[in-house]
């Protein structure tokens, strides 16, 4: 639109809109992006303190698991066993 109405008014003149309408997009972009992170870092932050880091005792009953694993023995390669 900057560039239609540009072309319409002196060269030195139109050649000012474009330069102001270019500058006025990169800095909304810009603006638009530096928000976007700062929303984004909130909430990921906001996530890491809402997630418990283990499971609660409740929730791995509701769940039927064992409270104790079990863990198998790390497996014995056949060659080392002869």
């Amino acid at each position: 639109m900057a560039a239609i109405t540009a072309g319409q008014l002196p060269p030195d003149v139109g050649a000012s809109v474009i330069e102001a309408a270019n500058q006025a997009f990169v800095d909304a972009m810009t603006t638009g992006f530096q928000i976007s992170a700062i929303i984004l870092l909130t909430a990921v932050i906001i996530a890491f303190t809402l997630i418990p880091k283990r499971m609660r005792t409740a929730q791995a009953v509701e769940a039927g698991e064992s409270m104790n694993p079990v863990f198998a023995p790390d497996p014995i390669p056949e060659a080392a066993a002869a």
